[in-house]
């Protein structure tokens, strides 16, 4: 009968699967963040994604605490996809925006009364209900 190696008891066995969890979190957070770095390639869908992977994988490791943060932020981003959706870049930047909407999010940018910072209606110095002390 060949000796084999004592088994590992259960709470050895899970306390080695958290430790590794552990171990490995900080590249997986690493990796959701580089998923947020660039508007012009960012997915909402991949980042949905990611973090509904780490809330199943939190509880399943025994880190309950990073499951109940990843299940809000999930919830969150969920929640808010229409908003968030607006704030992102068209998927194709040639594309013309919808010219029948007064939505400002779907303005196109390269009028110049779009711009708030070019718009004279919003040039204090114009206003005419602003009155300066003549210097005179």
């Amino acid at each position: 009968m060949k000796n084999s190696p004592p088994s590992k008891s259960l709470k050895e066995i899970l306390d080695q699967i958290k430790i590794d969890y552990l171990n490995k979190l900080p590249l997986k957070l690493k990796e959701i963040n580089e998923l947020t770095t660039d508007p012009l390639s960012f997915n909402l869908e991949a980042l949905e994604r990611e973090f509904h992977k780490l809330k199943g994988n939190g509880k399943t490791s025994g880190v309950a605490e990073i499951s109940t943060i990843a299940a809000l932020i999930e919830d969150t981003l969920k929640t808010n996809k229409s908003y968030l959706t607006q704030l992102l870049p068209p998927d194709d930047l040639s594309s013309e925006p919808n010219k029948n909407s007064n939505d400002p999010l779907n303005a196109p940018l390269n009028n110049p009364m779009n711009n708030p910072l070019n718009n004279p209606l919003n040039d204090p110095l114009n206003d005419p209900l602003l009155e300066l002390p003549s210097l005179i």
